[in-house]
Parts: C-alpha cells; sequence; structure tokens
C-alpha cells in the first residue's frame, strides 16, 4: 500500500517522502541510494508514516507536510493533534515601524539606505517634494489622522 513517510536523519533534520512500498524505499535511504538529501544524512530512521489508499493521495500528503514548518512536523510524529490547528497560524509582526507623517518617513528611508550602503540614493531624498516622495516612497499611503 501507498504511504506519505518522515525520516529523521542524522542531523536531526526530517525528509518528507511517498512511496508504493515503505519497506523497500527505507532499505534504499540507509543504503544511500535514496533521495540525494537523505544520501548525505545517513543513518536516518523512520519517524512517521501514514497508509493511504492511492499513491496520488500520498504524494498530496507528502507536499502539504513538506510545506509545514519543523514544531509542526514534531506535533505530527509525537501525534499530538491537538496543537496542530495551532502550529499553522502564522505570525505578522511588520518588521518596519508604521511612520504617518512625512519627515519620519523621508528620515527613516534614508537611515535604511544608508545602512545597506546605499548613501547616493539616500542623498537625493534631501531635495524631494511630498508629492515626489508620496509617490516613490515603498510605504502604503496611510490614512491622515484628521
Amino acid at each position: 500500500m501507498p504511504h506519505m513517510y518522515v525520516l529523521k536523519c542524522a542531523d536531526a533534520s526530517y525528509y518528507v517522502g511517498s512511496t508504493r512500498d515503505l519497506e523497500t524505499r527505507f532499505f534504499l535511504h540507509n543504503d544511500g541510494r535514496g533521495a540525494e538529501y537523505t544520501r548525505h544524512r545517513l543513518p536516518v530512521e523512520l519517524a512517521f508514516a501514514h497508509e493511504t489508499d492511492t499513491i496520488e493521495e500520498a504524494f498530496a500528503l507528502e507536499k502539504q507536510v513538506q510545506g509545514w514548518s519543523r514544531a509542526k512536523r514534531e506535533a505530527l510524529i509525537r501525534g499530538d493533534w491537538s496543537v496542530l490547528p495551532a502550529l499553522s497560524k502564522k505570525n505578522f509582526h511588520r518588521k518596519t515601524p508604521v511612520v504617518d507623517d512625512f519627515d519620519t518617513r523621508r528620515s527613516f528611508l534614508a537611515s535604511l539606505l544608508n545602512q545597506r550602503g546605499w548613501a547616493a540614493r539616500a542623498s537625493i531624498l534631501g531635495g524631494c517634494s511630498r508629492q515626489k516622495f508620496a509617490f516613490r516612497s515603498p510605504f502604503r499611503s496611510l490614512p491622515s489622522s484628521r
């Protein structure tokens, strides 16, 4: 029967795959004739396996689990089903501060350009009018607080 499986590699990383014959595929991975990824991380051990009705289902599960974070994969391996939905939530914290006035945006952008070694580009912001800056600004237009 087809399976989706997760292997734990010698470097503690995980490999997710699917196969029609789990026993043979596991032997090939440990023999160095499996995937290129596992070939350099031997030995591997079977951490999780799920039997499916068709190889298409196993492949679809493989692709789904490959997109998961390490924490979510480890919850799957432990069988901790209750935490899987919480681990699906993304944490969308802003990496750049929200600024709402022209001068603050201009000085923030200039300092950012200077940090990246683009001082020549940062110097053009000094003579920038409000309209030009607002048009070229990478920041979204913020509603005015009137």
